[in-house]
């Protein structure tokens, strides 16, 4: 603690979730020296192998933290991002081939979700957090807050950050009625051994269904595959694999061998939700974070990344500001910026989502047009993180991010 700071926290910053943006919430506010407590509803951090991409703007926020090389470590960076029409026709890619994109940061990471959650509870340590805390109530007035938990425990804090994700129960007793919204597709996501003949990540789209892959470490693959589906919809009884290679059937190379090589039981399957943005989502000493506060499609990919993105801005704020005013500086800073990736998300999504051969035609032939520099700038537009100013201020100081 600094004496020329604001009035800071005397009690714990409590965190609800240790997810990818709680566990990243909690360390970027160690980083600025103050107490987090992180609680998760359930037994540990896994998460049944699935993989997620991190793009610039999360790396570049990570790397604030020092978490830049931990990163390197376990992920794998891909040399180039393209879109495939179902055929393999190449729609558009960018990467150290193309002149244009150069001096351009386009290039992602794919790695392992749970690897990526080992690496943030190990940097956060886990003494900061309980398991099997289910948080039923919270109660706030002008000393502080107070959690209460379903075995009836309780912890009470100065402030409270609900990052415990789309079905968020901090979002629901904060904001009270949340509808998320069904985008009208299905979600298929798996990790398999697979060599690739090229480090690029990919997503092909046809009639209403896409293809991403992915290249990690270790020769493994993280893929999604994506159609319309009717909501809470099950699996054939032949099961998700054999359905998913009917699916797929006759897509381009190496698609249908990606899907047979993979373990039908570590394959994941979601049904696709997301909420109108908010209009704002901190009140008093409550705040939320990454899909708590806005849900998106992850048409974008960008559902860990805004997340990562929150928590370091939330933890410069709290640092900067007084206690009345920074959950309030926190939300209208990242308000526009998550408004816009979920409005993008949610009408690129649309556009995978159509059937009509004709109207598919189009829609490819149109993605093929757009200049490089337009798709350029646009992608920049996503993948720029760009932090409050004081943020700089503290980045190059020792003791702080």
């Amino acid at each position: 603690m600094h004496a020329h700071s604001p009035q800071q926290p005397k009690k714990p910053i409590i965190i609800i979730g240790a997810g990818v943006g709680g566990l990243t919430a909690g360390i970027a506010l160690r980083r600025v020296g103050l107490e987090p407590l992180v609680f998760e509803r359930s037994s540990n951090v896994s998460d049944h192998g699935s993989g997620l991409t991190l793009w610039p703007n999360a790396l570049k926020a990570l790397g604030y933290l020092g978490l830049a090389e931990s990163i390197s470590a376990i992920s794998l960076r891909t040399e180039a991002i393209a879109m495939l029409s179902w055929k393999g026709r190449t729609l558009f890619r960018l990467g150290a081939d193309n002149t244009a994109a150069e001096s351009t940061d386009l290039q992602g990471v794919a790695l392992l979700r749970s690897e990526l959650l080992e690496v943030l509870r190990d940097q956060l340590g886990s003494d900061i957090i309980q398991f099997d805390k289910r948080c039923i109530a919270f109660q706030q007035n002008e000393y502080g807050i107070t959690v209460s938990f379903e075995d009836g425990s309780q912890a009470e804090g100065d402030l409270l950050i609900g990052s415990d994700g789309i079905r968020s129960s901090i979002r629901a007793q904060l904001i009270g009625s949340n509808k998320l919204k069904y985008a009208g597709y299905t979600v298929w996501r798996g990790v398999a051994t697979f060599q690739l003949e090229e480090n690029i990540g990919s997503t092909s789209i046809g009639c209403g269904a896409q293809f991403g892959i992915f290249p990690m470490t270790r020769n493994r693959v993280y893929w999604f595959a994506c159609t319309n589906a009717r909501e809470n919809g099950a699996d054939l009884p032949i099961g998700c694999r054999q359905e998913l290679l009917q699916k797929f059937q006759g897509w381009h190379k190496p698609i249908p061998a990606i899907i047979e090589a993979t373990d039908e039981a570590s394959i994941i399957r979601t049904d696709i939700y997301d909420h109108d943005p908010l209009r704002r989502w901190s009140y008093g000493r409550v705040t939320l974070l990454g899909d708590a506060a806005h849900p998106a499609t992850p048409t974008l990919g960008q559902g860990a990344c805004q997340a990562i993105e929150d928590a370091v801005v939330l933890a410069l704020c709290i640092r900067k500001y007084e206690l009345s005013t920074a959950l309030s500086r926190y939300d209208s800073q990242r308000n526009p910026r998550t408004r816009t990736i979920t409005l993008q998300s949610r009408q690129y999504g649309q556009m995978g989502r159509w059937t009509n051969p004709l109207a598919c035609w189009f829609r490819d032939r149109l993605i093929a047009s757009v200049p490089e520099r337009i798709r350029i700038r646009e992608l920049q537009k996503t993948f720029r993180f760009d932090p409050p100013d004081f943020i700089y201020k503290f980045a190059s100081r020792n003791d702080s991010l």
